[in-house]
């Protein structure tokens, strides 16, 4: 009866000593531990020492000869155990006695494998993410050997790991699971009778609710990971009584609590008395305390020293007062960056996908931040997940008129993002057909979108790679995120 272990952890890269307490503490969690034999296996993640990734770090000499103190350490107080260990690392040698499934998949013939093992950690992605999973468990079921998918759980710099890993028999049916979006341990035999479960973002009966839900999970541990791993106290938040800054705050009081998060409402003379109550309807539901700092005084004061030099320039060159516009959101900046500074807590930035592929932002401006929450988030799905906070929580806590708001950035009057940029319902479309299947401006036309349009959103986001290169790093969804979609910043092809 072969007995496995899988032990699901959330390291740190260069924390070796809580990593090293982990994987020793979870060898005592494992009972009966003296009994295990050869043929029984214990299970790490790949990076569960080291951290993962490492990027650029795996080549620092330093950090590889700290790694391997911090290996011998922890080996030397490992438990006696007969069982086979799978413990990955960068440089680790090949064990023949397994397939890898990730990193060799060149299997030998000759070789008789085993088990099949996966410990390559898969980061999180809002579309279906059944397929490697999939995969796995038909291998397994096509060699006829048992197989384990060890995965890595929580969130590193802009990846979100879910957890989630299982073992499945020879026929490839999932025989235990562990949980997701939590660090984990879970014991089984290969005698064990199959489960019903779902394995990572499967497709479920209703979809769109599962993804969401997903989602959620995933950018609210991508909120805390980042917070605490990098000794934030909190974070701040500017609400403006808009959907995308509701969706943040709501976001970051599930991942923090009330009590680590900074709201900050910034009116100016173009705040409307509907956003202005919102801010403070939502601060109220979300349990949050809400400071108010106006930017008038600064406003006017900028514009009295500004005057004497700008009337000496053309303002025809900027028609549309841009000027004007982006002055009012950089000394927003300013004010979230000085909160930033006082109370030790990350500005979150609140840009979302949609904005940040056509550059509807302001540099120094909206854009600051130390943390991207939304940047990998289509507006249409800002919405969804928005509603979807409020039929989870049974009760309104982003205020309904926020989320039916025409959205604007209230920086002149009457000013609303359509009135710039593609209506977001049509932009979304298209910037996905762009951005995440590589389509051309006459596939897209092709598809039956409206050829001005398409022409419009692939000019604002040709012209804008300088603004996306300088935004704050941000939590990846998908297998396309914006800083990864990078074109030359000086360039004549608009396609």
């Amino acid at each position: 009866m072969t007995k496995i272990a899988i032990i699901q952890l959330n390291p740190i890269p260069g924390d070796f000593d809580k990593s090293g307490a982990k994987i020793l503490d979870a060898f005592n969690k494992i009972p009966n531990l003296d009994s295990w034999t050869e043929d029984d296996w214990i299970v790490f993640p790949f990076g569960a020492l080291s951290g993962f990734p490492l990027e650029d770090l795996r080549f620092n000499t330093g950090f590889v000869r700290a790694y391997k103190q911090a290996w011998e350490k922890v080996s030397k107080k490992l438990p006696e155990c007969k069982a086979n260990l799978i413990f990955r690392h960068p440089g680790s040698p090949i064990d023949h006695r397994v397939l890898e499934y990730g990193k060799f998949r060149k299997e030998d013939d000759s070789v008789d494998y085993k088990i099949l093992i996966e410990t390559n950690p898969v980061s999180f992605n809002i579309n279906p993410n059944q397929l490697i999973y999939t995969e796995f468990k038909n291998l397994c079921a096509e060699r006829g050997k048992p197989g384990v998918f060890c995965n890595l759980v929580g969130g590193q710099d802009s990846l979100m790991f879910e957890g989630g890993s299982f073992v499945c028999n020879e026929k490839g049916q999932v025989i235990a699971s562990a949980k997701r979006w939590e660090e984990d341990i879970v014991i089984c035999s290969l005698d064990d009778e199959p489960i019903q479960v779902d394995v990572g973002s499967v497709l479920p009966q209703d979809l769109e609710e599962k993804r969401l839900e997903d989602v959620y999970h995933a950018l609210t541990m991508g909120i805390k990971d980042y917070v605490e791993k990098n000794g934030f106290d909190g974070a701040v938040i500017g609400l403006s009584g808009g959907i995308d800054s509701a969706l943040v705050a709501a976001l970051a009081v599930g991942a923090l609590g009330p009590n680590r998060v900074t709201a900050v409402t910034m009116p100016s003379q173009y705040s409307s008395y509907e956003t202005l109550r919102d801010a403070k309807l939502l601060a109220d539901n979300l349990g949050l305390k809400l400071h108010s700092l106006p930017i008038k005084e600064p406003y006017d004061a900028f514009n009295k020293v500004l005057a004497p030099v700008l009337k000496q320039f053309d303002a025809q060159r900027d028609p549309q007062n841009l000027t004007d516009q982006n002055l009012q959101a950089r000394l927003r900046g300013v004010y979230l960056m000085a909160l930033s500074n006082r109370t030790g807590r990350v500005v979150l930035n609140t840009s979302n996908k949609s904005e940040g592929s056509v550059g509807y932002g302001t540099l120094y401006g909206d854009l600051v931040g130390g943390l991207s929450v939304l940047i990998d988030l289509w507006k249409t799905d800002v919405w969804a997940l928005s509603r979807w906070i409020n039929k989870h929580a049974g009760k309104e806590i982003i205020p309904v008129s926020t989320i039916d708001r025409v959205p604007s950035a209230e920086l002149r009057p009457h000013q609303e993002d359509r009135h710039s940029i593609p209506d977001y319902p049509v932009l979304d479309p298209i910037m996905k057909m762009f951005v995440e299947q590589e389509k051309s401006l006459e596939e897209i036309v092709a598809a039956g979108f409206d050829r001005s349009a398409v022409e419009l959103a692939l000019k604002l986001y040709n012209r804008n790679e300088f603004k996306r290169r300088q935004c704050p790093p941000g939590l990846y969804l998908t297998s396309s995120p914006l800083a990864q979609k990078q074109r030359p910043m000086t360039s004549k092809f608009t396609e």
